[in-house]
C-alpha cells in the first residue's frame, strides 16, 4: 500500500517538475533583458520561469500564459534582476484580480506571423471576421460621440480612467505642437483592464493623423497594448510632430483589439453602419493645442 502511495507521489512529482512552465512574451515596452549576458527579449519568444529577467527604470514585460485556456496576460514592472518565476509569483500576490482577456487560439494566431509595418514585432493575419467589424464601428461611434459632446462643450465621459500627454525629446510635455519637435505620446491607463491605446491628431483644416503606428492589414496591436495601473512612454515610436494652432488630439483606449485605422473615416460625415453601431465602452481623453486667441 505504501509502495502505491509512493508511486503515485512520485507520478504528480514528475508531472509537475516536467510540465514546461514557459511564458509567451507579448510586448515590451522600454529596455528588458534575459540571461547572465543581459540578451535583448523580443515579442513571441518563449521564456521560461527559471531565467533572470532584469527589468530597466520606466520598462515594462507582458506575457502571454499560454497555458491558461482564457488567455490571461501578465505585467511585469517591477525594477531589477530576479528570477521570472519570482517575479510572476509577486504579480499574482498583488493583483486583486486576474486580468483575462482573449482565447488561447486568438492570441496564438495574433503573435506568429509576418511582421507589420512600422511596429518591429511579430503579428499575425487575425481576419475581417463579423465580430473584429462590429468592434471597429462600435469604438468609432464612441470616439465620435465623445468629439461631439467636447465641441457642444459638454463633459466628455470615459468608461476607463485614461489620460496621456505629448513630451518633446527633453521630457517635458509640450503645449503647441507646432514648432515640429520629435514627440513622444505618453499614456497612463488608470484602469483594472490591459487597453490598447491610440491618438488620432485632428488638424484645424480637418485632416487627420494617428501618433502610434498600426498594422492596417493584420489590425493588430500587441504594441499599442497599456498595462492596468501603468504609465508608458512610446519612446520607440517617437515622431516629429508639426501642427498649426487650434488642433486637437483625441486618446482612444480599448479593451479589445481593434483597427484604429477606422478613426481616418470623416467624423461629420460617417457612415450609416457606424451610426447604426452599438456604442462600446471606450477610455477616451481630448486636449487642445495652443487655441487661436
Amino acid at each position: 500500500m505504501k509502495r502505491i502511495a509512493l508511486y503515485i507521489l512520485l507520478t504528480i512529482l514528475a508531472t509537475l517538475v516536467c510540465e514546461a512552465k514557459e511564458y509567451r512574451v507579448y510586448t515590451i515596452h522600454g529596455k528588458v533583458t534575459r540571461g547572465e549576458k543581459n540578451l535583448t527579449i523580443r515579442a513571441k519568444e518563449y521564456i521560461d520561469e527559471s531565467e533572470m529577467i532584469t527589468i530597466y527604470e520606466g520598462a515594462c514585460l507582458v506575457l502571454y500564459d499560454e497555458k491558461n485556456d482564457e488567455g490571461r496576460r501578465i505585467a511585469i514592472k517591477e525594477i531589477g534582476r530576479q528570477r521570472l518565476g519570482v517575479l510572476i509569483e509577486r504579480v499574482d500576490k498583488s493583483a486583486t484580480e486576474r486580468f483575462r482577456t482573449f482565447g488561447k487560439m486568438l492570441i496564438s494566431t495574433l503573435i506568429s506571423g509576418s511582421t507589420p509595418v512600422n511596429t518591429d514585432k511579430d503579428m499575425a493575419l487575425q481576419g475581417g471576421s463579423y465580430r473584429a467589424d462590429d468592434n471597429d464601428k462600435a469604438m468609432l461611434k464612441a470616439v465620435i460621440d465623445t468629439y461631439n459632446r467636447q465641441l457642444k462643450g459638454t463633459p466628455i465621459k470615459s468608461d476607463y480612467p485614461v489620460s496621456f500627454a505629448i513630451k518633446n525629446s527633453d521630457g517635458n510635455i509640450v503645449t503647441n505642437l507646432s514648432n515640429n519637435d520629435l514627440c513622444t505620446l505618453s499614456v497612463t491607463n488608470g484602469s483594472a483592464e490591459f487597453l490598447f491605446v491610440n491618438a488620432l491628431l485632428i488638424h484645424r483644416d480637418g485632416s487627420k493623423q494617428l501618433l502610434l503606428p498600426i498594422d492596417t492589414s493584420n489590425n493588430c496591436c500587441a504594441h499599442l497594448c497599456v498595462p492596468p495601473h501603468t504609465t508608458i512612454d512610446f519612446k520607440q515610436y517617437a515622431r516629429f510632430i508639426s501642427a498649426q494652432e487650434g488642433c486637437k488630439v483625441i486618446l482612444a483606449a480599448s479593451p479589445t483589439e481593434v483597427d484604429f485605422s477606422v478613426l481616418y473615416k470623416d467624423f461629420d460625415t460617417q457612415p450609416q453602419e457606424a451610426k447604426n453601431a452599438t456604442t462600446t465602452k471606450i477610455g477616451c481623453d481630448i486636449q487642445s493645442y495652443a487655441q487661436e486667441r
